[in-house]
């Protein structure tokens, strides 16, 4: 009986004190170092990472204004549906949503027993449709385009107010000029210059007309 009490508590003894002994190399965990250098490096890349810039965009439609017309049309390069929403219960307007050969369309119709238009904002713009808003996204386009066919009118927060059968805004790019201050001749800034201004309106616009913020060229009869 004491020699089997003895063998108990001598194995009790040898099972605490292996429980209690400090861990051999081979049998600890990851090395701390090893996860110090680890987390090192991913906190090394996440302060490396830098966003993208904004996609160049038109200063146009900074200016509050209202649109509103049968039917609105907004295209625009890379970037627009960064400056445009659209708005409208699916219960009360027809949603499309598609890629085309023209590019990226969104749609927006109301359904037949609903009266109020389809509504949009482009920047500080407040687009409005009876009929149908559509947006087309397309990398291939270098200005922003807003058409407003079927008794349109546009009026700004000054109180200037255009009308017409159809209204038409164009919304040129700015590019940002490049640097090359530190690389590069005179003659290279001013080509720089030279190939980044904007683009000018096009022939069959007056040359006189005036945009709702001196960026875009509106043409239509008033």
């Amino acid at each position: 009986m004491n020699s089997l009490r003895t063998l108990t508590l001598l194995a009790s003894v040898s099972l605490f004190a292996a429980c209690s002994s400090t861990p051999t190399s081979g049998s600890m965990g990851p090395d701390p170092s090893n996860l110090s250098a680890q987390a090192g490096t991913e906190m090394q890349d996440e302060a490396e990472f830098v966003p993208p810039p904004p996609a160049p965009w038109t200063l146009a439609f900074q200016e509050g204004a209202m649109l509103l017309a049968d039917r609105v049309t907004i295209e625009g390069p890379a970037g627009l549906l960064e400056h445009f929403v659209m708005r409208g219960d699916d219960s009360l307007f027809e949603r499309v949503t598609k890629t085309t050969a023209a590019g990226f369309v969104q749609v927006l119709r109301p359904r037949n027993d609903v009266f109020d238009p389809a509504k949009a904002h482009l920047d500080r713009w407040n687009l409005n449709a009876l009929y149908e808003l559509r947006a087309i996204e397309n990398p291939a386009f270098t200005e922003v385009k807003v058409t407003a066919e079927g008794n349109a009118i546009w009026r700004s927060t000054d109180g200037e107010t255009q009308r017409g059968a159809k209204l038409e805004f164009l919304g040129h790019i700015e590019v940002p000029q490049v640097d090359t201050s530190v690389t590069g001749t005179e003659s290279d800034n001013a080509s720089a210059v030279e190939s980044t201004a904007p683009m000018p309106a096009t022939d069959n616009m007056p040359n006189d007309s005036k945009g709702p913020s001196g960026n875009e060229v509106p043409s239509g009869s008033n």
